[in-house]
């Protein structure tokens, strides 16, 4: 039996889009090395309405997590130790930052802004732009050339103002909702608030790793997750 064909591996890419709407692709930056890991943090686009609990005390209530963050770090390297897609074999490392501040940091003259930008690994398909960049330099050849950098990258979610409009209905199942408990809450209804259906409660429980659902502290901010129906 011959020797089975490995399988191919994908990279990141980045790519570039002149419009909100990303239909209008400019250019795009492939990774030569893939990040061995990227996190995915939820923001509030806008502060949490307070309510006064019958002690005189405010309380967060009903914040929405509608905007993410793409945290990721990468290296690029040219020391020969890793072998490196052809397009990059005749790049420096200064080269290849060029390469991706041409997609992701430098202004783009037909909008005036950054371009935005879809970074896509996998199943993920992140729509966003640049919000923070970071490099450190971390080995140099004899004449002081940066021949290895590390770039920590920070991506900060884009919707275009038809998506944007979506999610602002602050009831939509979805996407995320932080929400503090008060006294008398229950998990069911929540959920039947939140989903239109009480039955959620026991993804909802297991999520937060709550053990008595019928007994929630008041405080407590318990995450109700986006649920494809």
């Amino acid at each position: 039996m011959g020797k089975e064909a490995s399988a191919e591996v994908i990279k990141m890419v980045i790519e570039g889009f002149s419009d909100e709407k990303f239909s209008k692709s400019v250019d795009d930056f492939t990774f030569p090395i893939n990040p061995e890991n990227y996190s995915v943090t939820y923001e509030s686009a806008a502060p949490p309405k307070e309510e006064t609990t019958a002690s005189k005390e405010k309380i967060p209530t009903n914040q929405v997590l509608d905007l993410r963050k793409l945290s990721l770090s990468f290296f690029l390297d040219t020391t020969g130790v890793i072998k490196l897609p052809s397009e990059y074999s005749k790049l420096t490392v200064d080269g290849m930052i060029a390469k991706f501040n041409k997609i992701c940091t430098n202004m783009n003259g037909e909008i005036h802004t950054m371009n935005y930008l879809a970074v896509k690994y996998g199943k993920l398909d992140f729509l966003c732009k640049l919000s923070s960049l970071s490099i450190s330099y971390q080995l140099f050849n004899p004449q002081g050339i940066p021949i290895r950098a590390k770039l920590d990258a920070s991506f900060k979610e884009h919707l275009d103002p038809e998506v944007a409009a979506k999610r602002a209905a602050k009831s939509s199942p979805d996407m995320s909702h932080l929400r503090t408990i008060r006294a008398g809450d229950n998990l069911p209804a929540i959920c039947r608030e939140i989903y239109g259906d009480p039955s959620y409660y026991l993804q909802v429980a297991e999520i937060n790793n709550i053990l008595n659902f019928r007994s929630l502290k008041p405080g407590t901010e318990i995450l109700f997750p986006s649920i494809q129906k």
